[in-house]
């Protein structure tokens, strides 16, 4: 029998807007909670915030929840707390990579189970944008096929941590245009990209696409040469617990060029699946060898090693497990 299962927290909701609406969330989960504790109908409680009230609640009454906390981000300071709560009640907690593992190699109880992304119904290419023979829904991509210009893409938010600069800097240096899809999210990274971003964006060499749907994002994956990744380049203090979006981009068809730093080699294996780089100079030249990189191999890749059904199985086998202790 499988145990029934209540999730808290959203990792992929916005920031700002869980500050804006904290009181009624807090309220929500403060309801919700209580709403359990009368039925007891729930073996497991899956949180995947990081926030100390929702452990306070969980752990300060007589009922004895098997908890699971899934964690999505690196370690800082302002988790102490919670972590000391989660020791202290012997809760079961998931990382996404071995770094992330050793990152908060404090907790007592840590599982590694990967998250994984829908490799069959990722639509892919077995060229870039040059060499195929469709006219792409993208505007974007439509200016850049009619100049037969190939070109690298990077995703995710706009900060320091993913090294977007340097992605600029590179692209500067070699034949290929340079798509960045994401927003800056609080004032340091809207600081970030005034400074370091708007002012080389010109809509032909570096192109600023802003945030993206998923449909969208699929397209802009699928046709790119490489998916290019400088977290942790720039802030050595930022280690990436996992990269979902190069990932999807191999899902696509597209090899990623990661800087060697935090998980980036659990993920990538050199000359199969991208390219790994220590150096801004490495990172140039791995960028020229991108096309020796076979896509199929890519797609194969990520199937055998990221599909969502690796993930669901692991974390439905570590549910039981928790749901029967």
């Amino acid at each position: 029998m499988r145990p029934s299962l209540y999730s808290t927290g959203a990792a992929s909701q916005d920031i700002n807007d869980i500050a804006r609406n904290r009181k009624v969330w807090l309220r929500s989960i403060d309801t919700a909670i209580r709403e359990i504790e009368k039925t007891g109908h729930i073996d497991i409680v899956n949180v995947h915030c990081d926030d100390y009230y929702v452990f306070d609640l969980l752990t300060r009454g007589t009922k004895r929840w098997n908890i699971i906390y899934s964690l999505h981000n690196p370690y800082t300071e302002n988790k102490k707390d919670i972590i000391e709560l989660v020791n202290k009640n012997d809760i079961n907690c998931v990382v996404l990579s071995s770094s992330h593992k050793e990152d908060y190699s404090m907790i007592n109880r840590l599982r590694v189970i990967p998250f994984g992304v829908d490799v069959f119904s990722s639509p892919y290419s077995l060229f870039p944008l040059s060499r195929v023979n469709v006219t792409p829904r993208l505007f974007i991509l439509r200016m850049l096929k009619e100049r037969n210009k190939d070109y690298l893409v990077t995703v995710g938010r706009i900060s320091e941590n993913k090294g977007i600069h340097s992605c600029i800097k590179l692209a500067l240096e070699t034949n290929y245009s340079l798509i960045i899809a994401g927003p800056p999210r609080n004032r340091d990274e809207y600081l970030y990209f005034e400074r370091y971003v708007a002012p080389y964006v010109d809509g032909k060499k570096i192109i600023y696409f802003g945030t993206c749907n998923e449909i969208d994002k699929e397209e802009l994956l699928m046709y790119s040469v490489g998916f290019l990744n400088f977290s942790g380049f720039e802030n050595k203090r930022w280690k990436e617990p996992y990269g979902r979006a190069w990932i999807e981009g191999m899902a696509c068809g597209t090899p990623a060029i990661c800087h060697n730093w935090a998980s980036m080699s659990e993920q990538i294996e050199d000359g199969i699946n991208g390219y790994l780089f220590s150096t801004f100079q490495e990172a140039k030249e791995k960028v020229q060898s991108i096309e020796r990189i076979d896509r199929l191999s890519c797609r194969s890749f990520a199937s055998g090693h990221f599909d969502f059904r690796h993930h669901a199985s692991e974390m439905e086998a570590f549910f039981l497990e928790v749901g029967k202790a």
